[in-house]
């Protein structure tokens, strides 16, 4: 080993800070922060003749540098639809039930829906906070779990539909 022309480099474990220090000698003038403090390691690098400074950065850099410009994971096409659809069978599913329990054919199956019916801007924010929640669970879903997310939406627009077809079914009688 040459100690005219060896590096000290210092690495983050994260990968996002390197510093060199120049040949042996001047490696003692750079402070040395204790590991347990920030987490960075001190690895040894002797250039050869050949060896130039582009050289990849070690495995457990090349890493972290891979882990913190990994792009963002895409928001399955099919979840900004699902919003749209669900939005519009939660407002026909209004209608649906305001028009079955205006002409007296129907009654609210719902217990907890049962003190809202009657006041429509009570009625119209709980169905607005049921799809607010519904969005708001896929959103945070989709990040970890593109198919559960999508899964979860589309589960939920068919028990809606279903209500709503329901609703419009006795309302018609």
């Amino acid at each position: 080993m040459r100690a005219t022309s060896s590096l000290r480099v210092f690495a983050a474990a994260a990968g996002l800070g390197v510093c060199l220090a120049g040949p042996a000698g001047a490696a003692q003038d750079v402070p040395r922060v204790p590991e347990s403090v920030v987490g960075l390691r001190s690895l040894e690098f002797v250039p050869s003749e050949t060896t130039e400074f582009a050289q990849a950065p070690p495995a457990p850099v090349a890493a972290a540098i891979s882990r913190a410009f990994r792009p963002e994971p895409e928001r399955p096409r099919a979840l900004i639809p699902l919003y749209a659809s669900l939005g519009v069978l939660q407002g026909l599913d209004i209608h649906s039930t305001r028009k079955a329990l205006g002409n007296g054919t129907g009654r609210e199956a719902n217990p907890l829906m049962r003190a809202v019916t009657g006041n429509g801007a009570a009625f119209v924010a709980v169905k607005a906070a049921g799809s607010a929640a519904i969005v708001w669970a896929a959103e945070r879903l989709w990040k970890r779990s593109p198919k559960t997310a999508v899964f979860l939406t589309a589960a939920a627009n068919t028990l809606l539909a279903v209500v709503v077809a329901r609703n419009y079914q006795i309302a018609g009688k």
